[in-house]
């Protein structure tokens, strides 16, 4: 789910969280975990997404390590 806040006549909704392929372009910079085995890996903007370690797998940020950082969120 989505965290919101509600402001006067509009709703404001946070931005989804980056998912990323194996060897695609990282997004935004932060901890990435594996969808199916759970493990972690710390990933740079620009730079490559590593392996996962199964399989058919997809990398899900679960913390942002620049949050002030804008350029990549829309």
């Amino acid at each position: 789910m989505f965290a919101s806040h509600t402001l006067e006549r509009g709703m404001i909704t946070m931005a989804k969280k980056p998912t990323v392929t194996p060897g695609s372009k990282v997004p935004d910079s932060g901890i990435y975990k594996s969808s199916k085995s759970g493990q972690r890996s710390t990933m740079v903007k620009g730079e490559p997404a590593p392996p996962t370690p199964k399989k058919g797998e997809t990398w899900k940020q679960v913390v942002d390590t620049n949050p002030r950082d804008r350029s990549s969120k829309k």
